[in-house]
């Protein structure tokens, strides 16, 4: 009971918070929100700004890696909260240069009421939400350990190597821990929502190689790191996801017919192109992507998973012998499998006949009882 007038308490506080922002309509409506929604009514604030920038400046005064991963799952379903919100991320512009505090878990406030908000509002709302409520949780390990999320950063960070080299940045895993994330920027770099048309023509490039070639994807990303010389690098961003070739089918369908997404995966996927659209729009990304959306579609086929986890089992130094395949010359090599009598003859089964078994029991007979 107690635990229940807590979530009633702070879900008010939550309400309050977002009409004091303009932005209660975001909940209004909701079941989930009926008991909150006349007390928050009272501290409305208007203004004459548009929702998404209301909404915007909400998250980045709260300020919570929780909401903002909750948020961000759900704005990944335009069918559900609309176009216009489709991205709410804002990162203050910033340099990185040698040895960064890049992330920290000093701001990942309650998750136990954050969960069971999100799961309440799936239940009583909206159950298409289900998915994304199951990618939120995927999403927590990163959130509350900056090792796990480390981790992302390097398998995107190897994956990037073969577009571009040297590196923009390495982990300090000797400074970092589970709640700070220090990394190491060999040249002085910006952390910016603005790019450049050189930097937007790279980032699409970037993106398509990462999503083709190496079969990863991103949903959404804080900023974009961009070096002295244009190129640019993404260290701030929610999950890395595998790409599959339905995937890729999907990216060309939504690039030249603008497909509509038919699953929780394809709304990510179009979020992301969405969003890398609004990052360079100076440039064509479809006409940078152009080798890409006309290749057949078995020319960037996804490794399976099994030749892709003996690959990476090998590269970590693990040795996998694998057995050499046995050829038959003939098929009769093979007929004596048929041959259902043929154990009878060989002399291995004599020794299971009680010309053997026999004189064995006799002796254990014989020694059990005399001596």
């Amino acid at each position: 009971m107690i635990n229940g007038i807590l979530q009633f308490i702070k879900k008010t506080i939550l309400a309050i918070k977002l009409a004091r922002h303009n932005a209660l309509c975001a909940i209004a409506g909701l079941k989930t929100f009926n008991a909150q929604l006349w007390i928050a009514r009272l501290f409305i604030k208007k203004n004459d700004l548009p929702l998404s920038e209301n909404l915007r400046r909400f998250l980045q005064k709260e300020n919570n890696l929780f909401l903002n991963a909750a948020a961000d799952e759900i704005t990944a379903r335009p069918d559900i909260v609309g176009n216009k919100c489709f991205y709410l991320y804002y990162s203050e512009p910033r340099i990185l240069r040698r040895e960064t505090l890049f992330k920290t878990t000093g701001n990942a406030k309650e998750k136990t009421f954050w969960l069971k908000l999100f799961a309440e509002i799936v239940r009583r709302d909206y159950p298409q939400l289900k998915e994304q409520y199951n990618f939120f949780l995927r999403r927590l390990d990163i959130l509350q350990d900056m090792r796990f999320y480390a981790s992302e950063l390097e398998e995107l960070e190897k994956a990037a190597m073969g577009y571009a080299s040297p590196n923009a940045f390495e982990v300090d895993w000797i400074r970092s821990g589970k709640d700070k994330l220090y990394m190491i920027f060999e040249q002085e770099c910006s952390q910016t929502n603005k790019l450049s048309r050189k930097s937007q023509e790279d980032f699409a490039a970037l993106f398509a190689y990462l999503f083709f070639e190496k079969n990863w994807f991103v949903s959404s990303w804080q900023g974009v790191a961009v070096m002295p010389d244009g190129r640019v690098a993404l260290p701030d961003f929610d999950f890395l996801y595998p790409v599959t070739d339905e995937f890729k089918a999907f990216a060309k369908s939504w690039f030249k017919n603008q497909a509509t997404p038919a699953n929780d995966f394809e709304f990510k996927l179009a979020r992301a192109f969405k969003l890398l659209q609004a990052y360079c729009p100076a440039i064509d990304v479809a006409a940078v992507w152009q080798n890409y959306l006309d290749a057949p579609n078995s020319t960037y086929k996804a490794v399976p998973a099994q030749i892709q986890l003996l690959h990476d089992l090998q590269r970590h130094g693990v040795v996998v012998k694998t057995d050499s395949g046995i050829a038959f010359d003939k098929a009769e090599d093979l007929s004596y499998l048929l041959d259902s009598r043929r154990h009878k003859n060989d002399p291995r089964f004599r020794k299971s006949t009680i010309w053997y078994w026999g004189p064995l029991l006799i002796a254990v007979y014989v020694l059990y009882n005399y001596f």
